[in-house]
């Protein structure tokens, strides 16, 4: 319906002794789901108060549009009520709260994120990417908490405009966070350095052969994953797991020949007690 039709529609309904409130009463009726919202909840102070003030106005108006002891006739009462839902609808426009709970919640990450294999043994440069999305995000929600200070220029935008500053601070933090891809060399890098010293022990130059290539593929691909700069943390502790496994069964089979040998010279020391003790009885015998 046209503002030409809804003008000529509420003239004629005054002339009828009639006051048509049905549009400022669904307004009104929004107030309850509208204030529970983060437009109204997380919007500056002073376009609430404006939006309650309105509202409060709806609401009186309503009352003397109905009451039939007022002194207003009709067509003043209709005037009045276009008044109060002109005004209604505006302050609920002007709300500009936004919804910044994943925002929040994105930000608190930080520690998690910081102490993270991701996070520490990652690039500079990614490092300080993510540090300046997260001093940014962080910067924002302080302005928006701040509308008559630091935040006087955000708390000026419209609700869109502040909620899509909310929704490219958060892109920006998400984006910084996964990029992160840091991986824990530590213990293989240290696996493999000690080669030089394994490769010199008798475990390693009394091993058999099949045992040998299998370490030695294993640690020549330890070598290739440390040289990567794209290796994942899987293809690193699959590496080290690799390598650790044949540098062990190396190294127990060495072990496992050496208790077997001195097994032997056990054997070989209890049969010689043996004799001895025969001997003896022999001797008893001819005395």
């Amino acid at each position: 319906m046209s503002d030409a039709t809804t003008a000529l529609k509420n003239a004629s309904s005054a002339l009828n002794g009639t006051v048509d409130t049905s549009k400022l009463q669904a307004e009104v009726d929004k107030a309850d789901s509208l204030k529970k919202s983060v437009q109204y909840t997380n919007a500056v102070q002073d376009k609430k108060s404006a939006y309650d003030t309105a509202l409060a106005a709806a609401e009186s108006t309503l009352a003397d549009a109905k009451n039939a002891q007022s002194t207003n006739n009709p067509e003043q009462k209709q005037q009045a009520v276009n008044d109060a839902l002109q005004q209604l609808q505006t302050a609920a426009a002007a709300l500009n709260g936004v919804d910044i709970a994943d925002l929040q919640a994105e930000i608190a990450l930080e520690n998690s994120v910081k102490e993270s294999v991701k996070y520490v043994y990652d690039t500079a440069e990614k490092q300080q990417t993510y540090n300046k999305a997260l001093q940014d995000a962080k910067e924002l929600i302080s302005k928006l908490a701040d509308p008559a200070g630091k935040g006087v220029e955000v708390a000026a935008k419209s609700q869109a405009d502040r909620q899509a500053l909310v929704n490219t601070a958060l892109k920006s933090l998400k984006n910084a966070k996964d990029a992160l891809n840091g991986v824990n060399k530590t213990v293989l890098q240290a696996e493999v350095d000690d080669d030089s010293h394994f490769s010199k022990s008798f475990a390693y130059l009394l091993g058999e052969a099949p045992d040998l290539d299998v370490y030695k593929k294993a640690l020549a691909e330890a070598k290739r994953v440390l040289a990567d700069p794209n290796a994942t943390q899987a293809q690193v502790d699959a590496a080290l797991k690799d390598l650790q496994a044949a540098k062990n069964s190396i190294t127990n089979k060495y072990n496992g020949a050496g208790t077997g040998n001195i097994g032997s010279g056990s054997g070989t020391g209890n049969a010689g007690t043996g004799n001895a003790g025969t001997g003896t009885g022999a001797g008893a015998g001819n005395a």
